[in-house]
């Protein structure tokens, strides 16, 4: 039986914290360590003897006012130095002095932060009504130091309404609490009636109305409207040397957001291949409506045919569509316009269809630099508008698309309704983007590099337009727009209406315009929709803007009676302005020029206050005077477009001296152009100031 041997371990042993760090030595021998040798010191070279640390000097700057000497010292070296002790001595003290103004502008920084929101908790305080919190609004003169121009104004808008950077040049106190803005477009509101002068040679960009000169007409005949804003503010149109530019384009019309521009940029990737056939771009039901095409049956079955007009038929069997271009030339009758030639082009450019139609009515202007039609032509033909209508449907069905510029004036001229349609004015962008609608000859020039309707004989032109030739270009503008994509003769700056940024705000905002003219805005109206409202006076237009202000947040409401106080005449004596209206006094006596701007000042007045008095409270109100003075301006351009005509017909020996555009015509060409980019601008916010 083996012996017992108890257990040298113990049963529960010890465990170590391995998360601390020891460091264990093992010896594998018994023989002790040897112990390093120290390296052989070089005696052969003496050792160099320690040189005192360089002083080091850093100049300081404290708050661009005090500058002091920083010095550096090595403190692990012994320097005996007088000289460098009394630096110590000074840097420590220099640099307490430092610390103590850093100190203090960080005081006084803080402190002026405080007391400006403390005064902007003051003016909000100040604002409220009843405990409920009212918007003010404050111009800063002082931040103005150039003239505003139309992307001012614009961000002006969106700042109130939906989201833009907030301007410098004026404060708005709760600016949340307005909900409405309406801007008023008063073209003939000119500076000159505020007391500036009509050289408008180095006027200041903002004046207050309250140090108005006494002699200034606004003064006399603009009382409350001038009783309601706080300073007059000069705004500026775009334009080049000798052009003016509708100031009403840069207003309506914004730079597209970046997340948005990404998002136009991904859309047009996406549709570069799918829009590569012509069904993409035939005009859907709501373009039609909005251009004023005449509505087949075949696309809304609720629409009905006047009397005399026929739609095209369904094609017998389904085959795939195929282009034709058609072009009518028209002349004009006791009743309109009428149809006196129509053209039709196949998709190989073969003339398939090319009439004369003599109207109903006798003809009482052939308009032939237009049309071409001379009265020789028209001798003898005997094709009525009904069968001209038969000959068209003949090769026009269901299975093709037609094609057009500005398509629905050919169609009215026809009396047909065609259910797809493609229209070039569309499809295409003017130059200076949507509402405007591009020429056909500005298309064929820029993109297929050819001129067409050439109506000068001297130059290997015709007389009036030729319906083929428009129709075949607006075949291949539609054929190299298939070829090049969607995006090709679209405007590439990438804007879009102020509408429709305001739409994407959330919440979204409407916006609408509301026009007192003559007649109605074709490009407006086609561009807006429902939104845009027609009025034949400034009166209606003043109760139109407050019933469309109802259901929209903002309304540009446009006046013209102000326009006819400068309405262009030949009377020579009221034609730069109106320095003498302005300076006129009550001793001398008062011109009809004079009398008629005051009639009309008046009347702005009135109709100024009936608006201010039905909007409601919290409502931002912005007044433009659009441009100035532009007659000198028209008749200037009116003498170069003379003067260019002449120059292709004659010899410049051939041309009078008075009838010749000289540099000096041009120089003051651009100063008047010029004089007339300023115009007058007025904010405030209905119940601010009460």
């Amino acid at each position: 039986m083996p012996k017992f041997t108890p257990r040298v371990e113990a049963k529960n042993p010890v465990l170590h914290d391995v998360t601390t760090k020891k460091h264990i030595t093992f010896d594998l021998s018994d023989s002790e360590t040897e112990k390093p040798v120290a390296k052989r010191a070089k005696l052969d070279k003496p050792k160099a003897a320690k040189k005192p640390k360089e002083v080091k000097k850093k100049m300081i700057q404290i708050d661009q006012k005090i500058t002091v000497e920083e010095i550096k010292v090595d403190h692990g070296v012994k320097v005996i130095n007088a000289s460098v002790e009394a630096k110590k001595k000074a840097s420590a003290k220099a640099t307490t002095a430092a610390e103590t103004t850093v100190d203090g502008v960080l005081q006084d920084q803080i402190l002026l932060k405080v007391q400006k929101r403390r005064q902007k908790l003051k003016e909000k305080k100040k604002a409220k009504k009843n405990g409920v919190a009212t918007p003010t609004l404050e111009v800063v003169p002082e931040e103005l130091t150039k003239r505003l121009g139309m992307e001012d104004i614009r961000e002006y808008i969106l700042y109130c309404l939906a989201e833009a950077p907030v301007p410098s040049w004026l404060k708005i106190a709760n600016r949340a609490a307005v909900q409405k803005l309406v801007l008023v477009y008063a073209q003939g509101l000119d500076l000159t009636y505020f007391g500036y002068p009509e050289s408008r040679a180095n006027i200041k960009p903002i004046a207050a109305l309250n140090e108005m000169e006494e002699q200034a007409l606004a003064k006399k005949t603009l009382k409350f409207f001038t009783s309601q804003f706080s300073h007059c503010v000069v705004s500026k149109s775009s334009g080049t040397k000798g052009k003016v530019h509708n100031p009403m384009t840069n207003l309506l019309q914004c730079p597209v957001s970046h997340s948005q521009k990404e998002k136009r940029d991904k859309q047009r990737a996406s549709n570069r291949e799918a829009f590569n056939t012509a069904d993409h771009y035939i005009l859907k039901l709501e373009d039609m409506i909005a251009a004023e095409y005449p509505i087949p049956t075949s696309l809304d079955s609720t629409s009905v045919l006047p009397e005399g007009w026929h739609e095209t038929r369904p094609g017998k069997e389904p085959t795939p569509k195929k282009l034709i271009a058609v072009d009518c030339e028209m002349c004009e009758t006791a009743s309109g316009m009428a149809l006196t030639r129509v053209s039709l082009i196949d998709e190989d450019s073969n003339v398939i269809l090319d009439e004369l139609v003599v109207p109903d009515e006798p003809i009482t202007n052939y308009l032939t630099e237009y049309s071409g039609i001379t009265p020789d032509m028209m001798a003898g033909v005997t094709t009525s508008l009904r069968r001209a209508q038969k000959h068209v449907r003949k090769f026009v069905d269901h299975n093709v698309i037609l094609v057009g510029h500005g398509l629905h004036n050919d169609l009215n001229a026809l009396k047909l309704t065609h259910p797809y349609c493609i229209d070039t004015s569309i499809i295409y962008h003017h130059s200076r983007g949507p509402p405007f609608r591009p020429g056909l000859k500005w298309l064929a020039t820029r993109y297929l590099k050819r001129d067409i309707q050439n109506t000068d004989p001297n130059h290997g032109g015709r007389i009036g337009h030729d319906p083929r030739e428009d129709a075949t270009a607006t075949l291949d503008l539609v054929k190299l727009k298939i070829q090049r994509g969607e995006a090709f003769g679209l405007l590439h700056d990438d804007t879009e209406l102020i509408f429709n940024r305001m739409k994407r705000f959330r919440p979204p905002r409407f916006g609408a315009i509301v026009e007192s003219c003559e007649k109605l805005n074709k490009l407006l109206s086609a561009a807006l929709g429902k939104d845009y409202f027609h009025c034949i006076s400034d009166e209606e237009a003043v109760q139109k803007t407050i019933e469309t202000l109802a259901d929209h947040d903002f309304v540009l409401s446009k006046w013209s009676d102000l326009e006819g106080i400068r309405k262009k005449d030949t009377d020579n004596s009221y034609n730069n302005g109106i320095p003498s209206v302005v300076t006129a006094t009550s001793g001398e006596t008062v011109s009809s020029e004079l009398t008629k701007a005051m009639d009309h000042l008046s009347k702005f007045d009135e109709q100024f206050k009936s608006l201010y008095d039905q909007l409601p409270d919290n409502t931002a109100i912005i007044v433009m005077g659009g441009l100035g003075d532009v007659r000198a301006v028209q008749r200037l351009q009116e003498k170069q477009d003379s003067y260019q005509a002449m120059f292709k017909k004659y010899k410049l020996s051939d041309i009078p001296e008075s009838d010749q555009f000289t540099e000096k015509d041009q120089k003051r060409l651009e100063q008047e152009a010029a004089k007339a980019q300023m115009g007058s601008t007025f904010f405030c916010i209905k119940g601010s100031q009460e």
